[in-house]
């Protein structure tokens, strides 16, 4: 089946008290539209079209960095719902197949509802997905007769006994491109807001003898943002989501109200996930890995039987090899590294140059075959690093016990003030004096 998506992004959202277009707001990461963008894809569109309105420029680079191949068609005049719509049927007037309508506004849509919904049009015209909602408010009714839907009100426009119906548009719709854009044509703005309904075609369908269908979702599914606190409210439905997946799909997490997930987080079966984790976008953990507590990640590949944290950081382009283990209190960026373990007193075979350059040091061998770092005073050797610089106390884990008489302070800051050898072979260190 062809598919073309026509997304609708050209609101300004007055209400979200923000310079930001509405759509750009971001949910786990991500703005509402690439959601809304990516709930589609799973239908494998031919065509997507965003109409875009309000800060024209910034919605459509969002739309094309998630997909270059995206059309941004502009709505110069917001004159509801159905105008919006027909701003696409010039850049779809070629094609043959089916229009789906998402908002980009709606960032809880799932892949699974749209594909039910492009299946009833074997015996549908035109389908509508609707939701029973607790608090229908001032969400318009979709008026029933048996499973055949008659038409679609809005609620200034609503009778009494029609706001008493409990069933409410989403607003999202299915058509053939044809028939969709021939019904637009007949509709009007003869209606309490004087704009254009999309939701009047319904009407113009049956009144010509055609068939159409309501398709029911779960409530959250059609949250449409308007708000802050509908923002949040989105925010925390995905979180919900999100982690009933993890869960279901054999994460462990003790706490998993803590935990929270970015748009694109995959984490493996048998992965650990401890209390109050972050993850930022474009994080991948692979299966028998551990998370420890207060760990942020972003940006990073974590692969089979690693150990993070507790209180690491991964940053964008982190790539840890099996069985990495990173202690408390490090943070790690744009690095490979094999079998690291920084906890003191163990190995590090990583990429020592890496490691440092990372931290603003620059680190080679001398002629004898010693490795040496630039410090503040010229090159110095390697082992002295590990002593001279309090930077170090917040890559590698300072967990380690140490005996009472090196009289320790390993805060941030503070000095090391116990015998300097000693301090160094408990660490596996050598220390010697030079010339």
């Amino acid at each position: 089946m062809n598919i073309a998506l026509i997304i609708l992004a050209a609101g300004k959202g007055t209400r979200m008290q923000s310079e930001l277009p509405k759509v750009l707001h971001e949910v786990a990461g991500a703005p509402m539209l690439v959601h809304a963008m990516r709930a589609g894809r799973a239908l494998d569109p031919k065509r997507t079209i965003i109409i875009a309105g309000h800060g024209f420029e910034a919605v459509s680079a969002a739309a094309c960095a998630e997909d270059p191949e995206v059309e941004v068609v502009r709505q110069e005049a917001q004159l509801g719902t159905g105008h919006a719509v027909d701003q696409a049927r010039a850049a779809l007037s070629d094609f043959d197949g089916t229009v789906i309508v998402l908002y980009g506004d709606c960032p809880l849509i799932q892949s699974r509802t749209l594909e039910e919904l492009s299946a009833t049009l074997s015996d549908s015209a035109v389908s509508v997905l609707g939701f029973e909602a607790k608090d229908p408010a001032r969400y318009g009714r979709l008026i029933t007769d048996g499973d055949k839907l008659k038409r679609i009100v809005e609620f200034k426009d609503a009778s009494p006994a029609e706001r008493a119906v409990s069933l409410c548009n989403s607003g999202v719709m299915a058509a053939s491109a044809g028939l969709l854009f021939d019904l637009l044509s007949e509709i009007d703005a003869n209606n309490a807001s004087g704009e254009l309904y999309l939701t009047d075609v319904i009407g113009k369908a049956v009144a010509r003898g055609l068939p159409c269908t309501a398709v029911r979702c779960a409530e959250r599914e059609t949250l449409g943002v308007n708000s802050r606190v509908e923002l949040m409210q989105a925010e925390k439905e995905f979180q919900n989501l999100r982690r009933t997946e993890a869960l279901e799909d054999g994460v462990t997490m003790p706490a998993p109200e803590t935990v929270h997930f970015s748009y694109d987080t995959v984490i493996g079966r048998d992965t650990i996930i401890e209390q109050n984790v972050v993850f930022g976008p474009g994080v991948t953990v692979e299966s028998g890995a551990q998370i420890r507590a207060f760990s942020h990640l972003e940006g990073a590949h974590v692969s089979r039987g690693c150990i993070i944290g507790p209180y690491a950081r991964l940053r964008p382009g982190a790539e840890l090899a099996e069985d990495v283990k990173i202690g408390n209190f490090v943070e790690i960026k744009a690095s490979a590294k094999e079998k690291v373990d920084l906890n003191w007193g163990n190995q590090y075979s990583g990429s020592t140059k890496d490691y440092l350059v990372e931290r603003g040091q620059v680190l080679k061998k001398d002629v004898n075959g010693k490795y040496i770092y630039k410090g503040p005073e010229g090159y110095v050797e390697y082992a002295k690093y590990f002593y001279a610089s309090a930077m170090l106390q917040a890559y590698y884990n300072t967990s380690a016990v140490l005996s009472s008489k090196e009289k320790a302070d390993l805060n941030w800051g503070n000095s090391y003030s116990g015998t300097t050898e000693d301090y160094l072979k408990e660490r596996g260190r050598v220390l010697k004096k030079d010339v």
